[in-house]
């Protein structure tokens, strides 16, 4: 039984991001997403496991990555003052159960949850702005043992714009 799923969502042209959350807006099957800076462009959270196939048909759609939620961890409150960024970190199969153990129990993360598919640990994790981010990711996240590849993608506020 699954917990839902992260959808990865990345845009031919950025400017069509707009167009796309004003598509999401009435569709049931997304709990939320966040607009986000870096390789994607858009990240949903489903109740269901599978990839649903109007993603694709989202304006401007190019490209998305699936990772279905195997446990979830932290879900700390965000404070409204505070940067925050997705981290989409790659692991060895044998390491990713202990990768999201250690990044679940940072002060640092907002929500984190082991997944399968394109990437092993999906996380949110904040700071005062997002240089502090940056520090926290290089200083404490980047050496973790079993840690392949990871994408960093800024949470963008489009009310805040």
């Amino acid at each position: 039984m699954s917990d839902g799923s992260f959808i990865l969502v990345r845009f031919k042209d950025r400017e069509k991001l707009y167009d796309a959350v004003s598509q999401l807006e009435d569709n049931k099957k997304v709990d939320s997403w966040n607009a986000v800076d870096g390789y994607f462009g858009l990240v949903l959270t489903t109740k269901d496991s599978s990839t649903p196939d109007w993603v694709k048909q989202l304006d401007g759609f190019s490209e998305l990555a699936s990772c279905e939620v195997i446990r979830s961890g932290s879900g700390k409150e965000q404070p409204t003052d505070s940067a925050y960024s997705y981290l989409f970190v790659e692991t060895d199969e044998e390491h990713r159960s202990e990768l999201f153990e250690t990044i679940n129990a940072m002060d640092e993360t907002y929500l984190c949850a082991e997944t399968k598919g394109d990437f092993g640990v999906v996380a949110v994790v904040g700071g005062e702005d997002f240089s502090a981010i940056d520090q926290h990711v290089q200083d404490k996240v980047h050496s973790l043992t079993g840690l392949l590849r990871m994408k960093t993608d800024r949470i963008i506020y489009l009310d805040r714009i």
